[in-house]
This record gives structure tokens, C-alpha cells and sequence, in this order.
């Protein structure tokens, strides 16, 4: 494994800096109504959902669920519920009790897609109208720059895509997905997190997600039941006939902290099945690997 450089992170930091500083104080009340927009091409691609689960494909592959089944583990709680509460999505279980909720994923460019851009998505499920939402904030932690949050204004960005459903039992769901940066420029930032917090009536609810660049992919940390994978942000090629319907799991073990966060060792690495997923031959290898995350794990781990 391998980070970007903390000099060349400033100084990418420093070219983009002063449209990511212009995004201060971040706030996203839902005072105003939400409507759909017309998706650009761009976005078209990034919100294609192949099984209608409310879920695009992107967002599917990049929390390992399937793009061709709307409940992936089959136990009837759907991907979309299981998902935005942080369930467990590829495992049969129990539904848990309605509430509001939130998610934020970050997926990669998709094959076809116009530009190396990576998205952000913002995942919302109300019990009740819209207007429960009174507080939003976003902000970006970098191990580069210890004790930093950068607050992120997202109806600042450019090309945002907003959808909703209303649905009889399971309250309304709420998708935002916004262009967020290049992927060459969070390879530089890596090991970043990006961490979102909101006061949904009345409930306050979390969500982060990390980001690493590993054997030069973007991947963040996705829960797999009691383990994690590092799974990458965008699709990747096929590594070869017999590795299909596999993950690489990890075990995590907490070992201490430091300036850019805390630290985790990899203390046991195994393949698994997992829908439409690949394997690397080097999944053993990642055993002793040293990860430092801004923030931890805290908005990461199931049912948190």
C-alpha cells in the first residue's frame, strides 16, 4: 500500500485549494421543496440503476451490493433501507426499526464516462417531510494536514444531481449526487475521509467515509459484517477466470493513533463470496499492512 505524498498533496492542495476554501461554513437546510433535475450525461451514467432498487450501479459496486437484484441478500428488507441504515445488506437480517437515516458514498468514473471525476452521494431516508432536515454538514480530513476539517458546501458544486421516491411503508428516499473531485487529485489527498452529520427531526445521524489509495486505486473502507474490505470506488477489470464472486476481507485491529489519525493494523485477510466482486491473488499479502484513518472508523461500522 501506498499514499500519496504529503508534499505533493499541499501542493495539489494549494491548486485547488481556493475552490475547495470558498466552500466554508457548509449548511444545507431543506427549506426549499426537492425536485428531480435533468441528469447530464454525466450523470445519467453515474445514476444508471439497472435493478431499480434506487441504488445506481456506481454506488451498488462501490458498497458490494448487486446492481441486479433490489435485495441482495433476499430477507426482504431492501438494498436501498439496508444501506442507508448501514445494515447488512449481503447477510440475511432482521429489518430494524424505522427511522430517519443517512449514508454518503463515494463511487469512481464508470466505463464510458466523460471525464475521471469522482462523485459524492448523500443518501437520505425521512419519516415525514423533508423539512425534518435542519441541519447539514460536510467536511474533509486529511492525514496530511492533522486536526484539519475542511467544511464542503455541496450546493456549491457544480452538475449536482438530486432524485426522490415516496414510498408506502419505508418513508421517502432522497439520492444527491454531486461531482466531487478527480480521482488523481484524492489519490494525492489519500489517506483522506469525508464526513457527513445531520439533525433529521430531531435524530442526529453520521456518516463518513475513508479513502485510500491502494496498488494505485482509489478504494474506501466498506463494513462486511463484523470485518471490512477495501473496496475500490469504480468498477475494475477482471483479474482471471476463477476469481469471480469473491472479496478480500480484512480484520482490523485498532494499534494507536497519530497526527494524521488513528492507526489499524490488518491482522487477518481472506477471500469470501461476494456478488460480482474479484479477488486479488494479493489478498494475503495485505496482512500487516498499517492503515491510518482521519477519524477512525466512527460513521463507518454497522449501526452507527
Amino acid at each position: 500500500m501506498h499514499c500519496g505524498l504529503v508534499g505533493s498533496a499541499l501542493t495539489m492542495f494549494r491548486r485547488f485549494g481556493p475552490a475547495l476554501l470558498l466552500l466554508a461554513a457548509a449548511t444545507m437546510v431543506g427549506t426549499a421543496p426537492l425536485q428531480e433535475v435533468e441528469a447530464t450525461d454525466a450523470g445519467a451514467l453515474m445514476l444508471l440503476d439497472s435493478d431499480g432498487d434506487f441504488l445506481p450501479d456506481s454506488v451498488e459496486w462501490a458498497l458490494m451490493t448487486s446492481s441486479s437484484s433490489a435485495d441482495t441478500d433476499g430477507d426482504t428488507v431492501p438494498d436501498f433501507i439496508e444501506v442507508v441504515q448501514r445494515g447488512l445488506p449481503r447477510h440475511e437480517s432482521p429489518p430494524l426499526p424505522l427511522d430517519q437515516e443517512m449514508r454518503i458514498v463515494i463511487t469512481g468514473p464508470q466505463s464510458g464516462a466523460p471525464d475521471n471525476f469522482s462523485w459524492l452521494h448523500v443518501l437520505l431516508r425521512f419519516v415525514g417531510p423533508a423539512d425534518n432536515l435542519t441541519a447539514f454538514s460536510i467536511v474533509l480530513q486529511l492525514a496530511a494536514l492533522p486536526g484539519v476539517q475542511i467544511p464542503l458546501d455541496l450546493t456549491l458544486f457544480p452538475g449536482a444531481e438530486l432524485r426522490e421516491r415516496v414510498t408506502s411503508q419505508q418513508g421517502r428516499w432522497v439520492h444527491l449526487a454531486v461531482p466531487f473531485a478527480p480521482t488523481d487529485f484524492l489519490a494525492l489527498l489519500s489517506p483522506c475521509s469525508v464526513r457527513a452529520d445531520a439533525t433529521v427531526g430531531g435524530r442526529i445521524v453520521s456518516s463518513t467515509v475513508n479513502l485510500l489509495e491502494v496498488q494505485d486505486t482509489i478504494c474506501s473502507i466498506v463494513p462486511f459484517g463484523s470485518r471490512h474490505v477495501l473496496q475500490s470506488i469504480a468498477p475494475v477489470a477482471a483479474i482471471g477466470e476463477g476469481m469471480t464472486n469473491r472479496v478480500c476481507l480484512l480484520d482490523l485491529a485498532e494499534v494507536g493513533s497519530g497526527p494524521g489519525g488513528t492507526i489499524y493494523e490488518v491482522v487477518d485477510a481472506y477471500c469470501d463470496d461476494c456478488n460480482e466482486m474479484e479477488c486479488g491473488p494479493g489478498c494475503a499479502q495485505s496482512i500487516g499492512w498499517i492503515i491510518t484513518l482521519p477519524g477512525g472508523l466512527d460513521g463507518v461500522v454497522v449501526g452507527k
